[in-house]
């Protein structure tokens, strides 16, 4: 039985997608730049997964950065996003949500925030895409996009649909 992926960015796979070669492998530093995070408010930015699985982009044919650009991460490798080729990647890790389960290709990033006074919400803009859909939604086989906040008031996934309560 093979697990779920869980994803922290975006999974893209349309085939209209164009990623341009010379913007492939973004580690956490670009990353946090294209997320326009003040540097003095990360404490630690780092990813998990392979180099050329994240992308800085300012547009993905129809989708289009709100600001310069944009940061991608995907299961597949980020240079082969238009070919619609689902790439096993052959790498493992470990579920965020439930750490006994091994996950499959997964991207990963993980922040540590410093949290300015009077803040009390995060808001960032996200898209979920996956080429796998609706053939496996509901099986162990099913990507997911999980966003999880540890904090003094609340631990878990903070990324929800209206239908599932869950992004998967």
């Amino acid at each position: 039985m093979r697990p779920t992926r869980p994803l922290s960015l975006l999974l893209f796979s349309l085939a209209a997608l164009a990623v341009p070669q010379s913007a492939l492998g973004a580690d956490a530093a670009a990353i946090v730049e294209a997320f326009d995070i003040p540097s003095d408010s990360v404490l630690e930015a780092t990813t998990s997964g392979l180099y050329d699985q994240s992308v800085i982009a300012a547009q993905l044919g129809p989708i289009v950065a709100i600001d310069d650009d944009m940061a991608l991460l995907t299961t597949g490798y980020a240079s082969q996003v238009q070919t619609g080729v689902d790439h096993d990647l052959g790498t493992t890790g470990i579920d965020p949500t439930e750490p006994s389960s091994p996950v499959f290709d997964p991207a990963l990033l993980e922040l540590v925030l410093v949290v300015p006074d009077g803040m009390h919400s995060i808001q960032f803009d996200w898209y979920f895409l996956s080429r796998e859909y609706p053939v496996y939604v509901g099986s162990d086989f099913n990507d997911r996009f999980t966003v999880i906040q540890t904090g003094a008031l609340f631990d878990g996934n903070i990324v929800f649909n209206s239908t599932t309560g869950t992004c998967d």
